[in-house]
């Protein structure tokens, strides 16, 4: 975990993919290497996550002018959930005839999953209620569409 925190830091700090990535392949031999390199071992998955690390969503929310949506994982581990249900509560403009979404499911991670505990069963499947609730907002979202 000390590589993955300088990793961030000196992307966070502006230093240069490539080098970043360079310095990384020091470690290819190591036991954990697979597990903290799988989706950060290009020179483009490395600057896809560079543009994330220090982002702040607080303007964009503040300029929103539709109906957002936003479902969490209470299990996921990649994203702070309270801080960031807060953030969406606090900074979404509320205006008439806009209503937005917000819902935690509390087992699931970051991808909506939650696993499946029945014997035999499969890795993880999607929360019970993601997909009745994604539709619900889409045709309330359908219904306060001015019309043409």
């Amino acid at each position: 975990m000390a590589w993955v925190d300088e990793r961030c830091a000196r992307l966070v700090a502006g230093e240069p993919v490539d080098a970043v990535l360079a310095d990384q392949q020091r470690f290819t031999g190591r036991s954990w290497y697979s597990a903290v390199s799988v989706a950060y071992n290009t020179q483009e998955d490395l600057a896809f996550v560079a543009g994330m690390l220090d982002f702040d969503p607080v303007p964009v929310l503040r300029s929103v002018t539709s109906p957002v949506l936003a479902l969490f994982g209470g299990s996921d581990p990649l994203i702070p959930v309270t801080e960031s249900v807060a953030a969406y509560a606090e900074n979404l403009a509320a205006f008439d005839g806009v209503s937005h979404g917000l819902a935690v499911f509390p087992r699931a991670n970051h991808g909506l999953f939650v696993p499946d505990t029945a014997p035999g069963g499969n890795a993880g499947q999607l929360a019970a209620g993601v997909l009745p609730m994604i539709a619900s907002f889409l045709t309330d979202a359908r219904v306060r569409q001015p019309s043409s």
